[in-house]
């Protein structure tokens, strides 16, 4: 068994090499003198370090591991209160598929109580973690992290509430808004077909299958092209800059913010989220440059606004980091925690916070575009509705062709969709209000 020795030298200046008196603590011969060689005291006092030093290590691995299962515990709970609530989604979404044009007062109540029940959903499991982080945190020699583990807690629930509150909001929109409003292009499309098959004035009976097609390209077209009119592309520097004039943060600092859009700043893509080249190797000596600060100007001051730029860069990558589209509470987000990375870095002079939410603010336009540049892609209506061409074609030559009287084919296909499941994107929907022609997707 190790036992730690007390040394203490019997000249102040002995140096390596010489040689030295230590005494030994030993019960059995009390006050007894040994003589050791002075490296053998620079070993044993290396030694003791290295131990306490070992000791250390260990007990914040350990305390590490187990802060991190809290962070886990806390991501599960949210993953299993996601999916149930969105099961609950599709479900009434199902419901309302057929209903009429999208309520937007309904909408909004609808996703106010999604979004309370996955808060309650959560609130125990995150009440128990609360207690079990503390807990944690008492153990014998962990008192020194404790304040550091405190705040990493605090913003891990901060940044888990968000961004699943962010993830229910996108699906519910999806479900909700986008969805509905390709099923209300549709159903005007298959009425304008159902016209044009049954109006007597068509010479559809001539037509060659160019003809038929041509047709349909003409009335697709013409669909998309209302579409866009209607749903154009967001504006993501507009969006951004209305965030930012309506945000408190910024009237209160009185900022007035610089332009964005096309202003010749270093491209920061979306998938530089991990810091390689790190920012400083990126932006080199431009951080100087940006605030006008002259070589002669205090060290320290320069050095707190080149880490203040650090971490505004590791905020916004971290807030916009899995997101699918813009929201503005993206923005908002940002400008909160920039803000109060600011205050902490002790940036007070009006012309570098400027910089310092404007850097934020070209960070976060710029990782925004290519996020909902890639969201419009796959999720908007008019990507949705181009999709559904083939489908709608086929649609437009059943009908072409006759279908519309087969009354077995309609009980058919009405027993089959009582017993499908409604999805995010339904590839079956009939529509009883026609009568006298079949109205479905294939």
């Amino acid at each position: 068994m190790l036992r730690m020795v007390r040394l203490s030298s019997s000249s102040g200046n002995t140096s390596i090499g010489e040689s030295s008196t230590t005494r030994v603590d030993n019960p059995g011969k009390a006050g007894q003198l040994k003589s050791f060689p002075a490296t053998e005291v620079h070993r044993l006092c290396q030694f003791q370090f290295q131990f306490r030093h070992g000791v250390e290590r260990i007990t914040f691995d350990k305390l590490e591991s187990e802060y991190k299962k809290t962070e886990q515990k806390l991501a599960e709970a949210y993953l299993e209160s996601f999916a149930s609530i969105k099961r609950n989604m599709i479900e009434e979404k199902g419901k309302t598929i057929r209903s009429a044009p999208v309520d937007e007062m309904n909408n909004a109540i609808r996703l106010a109580s999604f979004e309370a029940k996955l808060r309650d959903q959560v609130m125990p499991t995150e009440q128990r973690l609360e207690v079990a982080v503390k807990e944690i945190l008492k153990g014998k020699g962990r008192e020194k992290w404790s304040l550091q583990f405190q705040e990493l807690w605090k913003m891990n629930k901060l940044d888990q509430e968000r961004n699943w509150k962010f993830s229910l909001k996108t699906s519910f929109n999806t479900l909700f808004n986008y969805e509905h409003h390709v099923e209300n292009y549709k159903k005007k499309m298959r009425k304008e077909i159902n016209e044009l098959f049954k109006s007597t004035n068509s010479n559809v009976s001539e037509w060659t299958e160019d003809d038929a097609n041509k047709k349909f390209d003409e009335m697709f077209a013409r669909i998309l092209l209302e579409v866009q009119q209607h749903f154009p592309p967001k504006d993501i520097p507009e969006e951004i800059k209305k965030v930012y004039l309506n945000s408190n943060v910024i009237k209160t600092r009185q900022i007035e913010m610089m332009a964005v859009a096309g202003d010749g700043q270093a491209h920061v893509d979306a998938r530089t989220c991990d810091g390689s080249p790190t920012l400083l190797e990126k932006m080199g000596m431009k951080f100087s440059q940006l605030l006008n600060l002259k070589p002669t100007e205090n060290k320290i001051t320069r050095n707190a606004i080149d880490s203040c730029y650090e971490s505004v860069y590791a905020i916004v990558n971290r807030i916009a980091a899995g997101k699918m589209c813009y929201d503005d509470s993206i923005v908002y987000n940002v400008i909160s925690d920039v803000d109060a990375v600011i205050t902490s870095k002790n940036i007070s002079n009006y012309s570098e916070v400027l910089e310092m939410h404007n850097y934020g603010r070209k960070l976060i336009t710029e990782l925004m575009q290519n996020i909902e540049k890639e969201w419009e892609a796959e999720n908007s209506v008019f990507a949705k509705l181009e999709a559904d061409k083939e489908c709608m074609r086929e649609y437009f030559v059943m009908v072409s062709q006759g279908v519309e009287n087969s009354k077995l084919f309609v009980a058919t296909m009405e027993r089959t969709l009582e017993k499908v499941t409604v999805s995010g994107n339904p590839c079956l929907d009939f529509n009883s209000d026609d009568k006298d022609i079949i109205d479905f997707d294939i």
